[in-house]
């Protein structure tokens, strides 16, 4: 009878375990399985504070979600608000990634790296961001 009472207990422990994974952890093979919108929302877009430090990892989509590079973050553009942002102003902010400058532009919820000072409607290099903390 006593293990009848425990049941619920462990069944509870096994599923606060199978559901924990740290998403600052992710491996390379989770982070190429991303598709569309989940991509963006699950590597903290969608209004979600999104700040870029110097030396942080950043992991680079085409806009097919394919994943052709991962880079390091050598000079951060100084934005700190929300991603969800209409206002920002193309070309006007700079990220340089190993070493090679880019201009980002914001397109609602989503972010594209371009060429410095490109025009709103230019096709963006990368589309998709992931940062790894």
């Amino acid at each position: 009878m006593r293990i009848l009472k425990l049941l619920p207990l462990l069944f509870g422990m096994m599923l606060m375990t199978a559901c924990d994974n740290n998403d600052d952890e992710w491996e390379l093979s989770e982070i190429e399985g991303l598709q569309g919108h989940w991509a963006l929302e699950r590597v903290g877009y969608f209004g979600n504070p999104l700040e870029f430090k110097r030396g942080q990892i950043v992991y680079l989509f085409t806009s097919d979600n394919k994943m052709i590079v991962n880079a390091t973050i050598d000079n951060p553009p100084l934005f700190k608000q929300g991603i969800h942002n209409y206002n920002y102003k193309l070309g006007t902010e700079k990220i340089t990634i190993d070493g090679i400058e880019f201009g980002f532009r914001l397109d609602g919820h989503q972010m594209t790296i371009v060429e410095p000072g490109a025009s709103y409607d230019a096709g963006g290099i990368f589309d998709f961001v992931k940062v790894k903390k």
